[in-house]
């Protein structure tokens, strides 16, 4: 249903943290001063290199009592109101304010937190509990009726966020509401003022991941003008965020800094620290900043060289876990150069997909066949084709298709020649390594290779509109829940290359509604193996994700599974 897509501001670097499902792989931590002996994508491990000099410490940071620095990759301007963000960054700003019903376990599955909840014996309505007292940052109360708002937003004719899904939801009544056929959400009712009751249409086995996993909007502060099919007053406050979370923002300046203070009705406790500075780090800048004390805690890319230089710091700690998430070629297939399978099938042997991810991350990624990560428990490539790199099967391939080469090397099919303009993020580590690849791989095989440089935000809108022909993204997940209906059915919110087919459609409504665990691995992978067949998409890697965080820093312990901005309210300085 609802997933966390695109949408790494890193552009590609895919930081956004691995969330597992609730089918048995759990996560486990290693303490290791030899990071080379754990480094396996199949397991679920985080691997902690600790800091072997905390003297090296700058006087900086140790004069800095009573504020955390992140640095973070620049979020658009706005784009503070949960899901209608469409980054990771602006989404992780956003948990620092917000609250969801549930809380996540380590291993990302949902936990009572400000609700509880019960599950009716059909497995159709869910019925939430909040507990008393639970207070917005202005000191209003949390009710049933902030529930049954922030749903009716989201399902909402006029919500124009990409990250929530309305045709995955199944809620009772949703498509006349999403249609404008009625004015009111029927599968939600407020039962009292604690407690509010969803009914299914069918049965959905992410609803409780989705459910539970929701961060919920005040309706006395978002929805005072709202009316359905208008959702623009609440967009109006997206500047102006005010939630149960942990933080509440006192000032920002776009791309540069958003200053927090610490909310002292937080229902969990009020935070150990009192601000909190996201600053504006690059791909280029943030080991820099963390190594001179400028920032307390980042998130760079997981390769070797910035490994080792982190260890040479000596005051830095390093989380290193696999990501629940993966690197992705975005193709528009409703080009006619990649409305063809062969030709799909052709772009992915041709491109040294194991020598891009060397480049890259060394040996802290791993090509997939599959737009699924490694540990995912749904994860299966039993009879799943292998697109290891090989030149003359793409050719053949594309001269299948009907791509035929000139005599200046360059293949046609009806008077068109084949040129890629592929949309290249600059300042990123990841297309910087790709572009020189792909255009000498792609030359090989008569295709004209053309990056046209610009900035993230720019390929991030250009990819959502739809306006592109290749791009590249990472994708990862809002929920431990593999479901990804959303990208890959038609007319998925986030199926931005516009691919469709009436089989994985069939298998993505399959998967939504079988709920015994075994049965469910059967459909996905099946999915999985069409999908791999298809290719609407070229998958690049599955990787590691870093964090590294400053020794005066304790209490941020992030998971494979749980985004590391639920563990500030209970950090500390040293």
């Amino acid at each position: 249903m609802k997933r966390k897509t695109l949408v790494s501001a890193l552009a590609a670097v895919m930081s956004a943290s691995v969330l597992l499902t609730a089918c048995g792989q759990s996560s486990s931590t290693t303490t290791s001063s030899d990071n080379e002996k754990k480094t396996d994508l199949t397991k679920a491990n985080v691997t902690v290199i600790k800091a072997e000099d905390t003297n090296k410490l700058p006087s900086v940071a140790k004069n800095r009592k009573d504020t955390m620095v992140i640095g973070m990759v620049a979020p658009d301007s706005g784009n503070l109101i949960p899901y209608l963000t469409s980054n990771s960054y602006n989404y992780y700003l956003t948990e620092m304010m917000f609250d969801c019903l549930g809380n996540l376990n380590d291993d990302g599955t949902p936990t009572p937190g400000i609700a509880t909840w019960t599950t009716s014996s059909d497995g159709l309505t869910y019925t939430f509990k909040i507990k008393n007292g639970i207070k917005y940052s202005n000191g209003t109360e949390m009710t049933a009726d902030d529930v049954k708002f922030t749903f009716m937003y989201l399902l909402d004719p006029s919500y124009k966020g990409k990250m929530f899904d309305p045709t995955t939801t199944y809620i009772k009544g949703w498509e006349d509401f999403n249609k404008g056929k009625t004015k009111d959400l029927e599968g939600i009712q407020v039962i009292d003022k604690n407690t509010v009751k969803i009914t299914l249409e069918q049965k959905n086995a992410t609803a409780i991941y989705t459910l539970a996993h929701t961060m919920i909007l005040s309706k006395d502060y978002y929805g005072k003008n709202y009316k359905p099919g208008d959702v623009s007053s609440v967009d109006a406050l997206q500047n102006s965020p005010m939630g149960s979370g942990a933080w509440i923002l006192k000032s920002k300046k776009d791309g540069q800094e958003y200053d927090f203070d610490a909310n002292e009705n937080y229902w969990q406790g009020k935070p150990k620290i009192k601000h909190i500075i996201v600053k504006n780090v690059t791909d280029d800048t943030n080991i820099q900043e963390l190594k001179t004390a400028g920032i307390d805690l980042t998130d760079p890319t997981c390769s070797e060289e910035n490994v080792s230089e982190l260890k040479d710091a000596g005051f830095i700690n390093m989380r290193i876990s696999p990501t629940w998430g993966y690197g992705i070629i975005n193709l528009n297939t409703t080009n006619p150069m990649f409305s063809d399978v062969k030709v799909r099938q052709a772009l992915t042997y041709g491109l040294d997909r194991t020598n891009i991810d060397k480049a890259v991350f060394g040996k802290y990624a791993q090509v997939i066949n599959t737009p699924l990560p490694v540990v995912s428990w749904a994860y299966d490539t039993t009879g799943v084709t292998n697109y290891k790199y090989d030149p003359d099967k793409a050719n053949k391939l594309l001269d299948e298709a009907g791509w035929k080469k000139g005599s200046d090397g360059i293949r046609t099919k009806d008077g068109k020649k084949f040129e890629i303009h592929f949309l290249q993020s600059t300042g990123n580590s990841v297309n910087d390594k790709f572009v020189p690849i792909a255009k000498e791989n792609y030359k090989k095989l008569g295709i004209n290779f053309v990056a046209e440089p610009m900035e993230f935000k720019q390929v991030l809108n250009k990819t959502m509109a739809g306006d592109f022909e290749m791009s590249f993204m990472g994708q990862s997940f809002s929920t431990a829940d593999p479901d990804q209906a959303s990208t890959f059915k038609t007319n998925g919110t986030q199926n931005y290359g516009k691919y469709s087919n009436k089989d994985v459609d069939a298998l993505c409504d399959k998967e939504l509604t079988t709920l015994d665990k075994n049965s469910r691995k059967q459909v996905f992978h099946d999915l999985y193996k069409k999908l791999a067949d298809e290719m609407p998409v070229i998958p690049l890697y599955e990787r590691n994700d870093m964090y590294a965080i400053s020794s005066r820093i304790t209490g941020i312990e992030p998971t494979p599974f749980k985004d590391y901005t639920n563990y500030f309210w209970k950090a500390e300085i040293k």
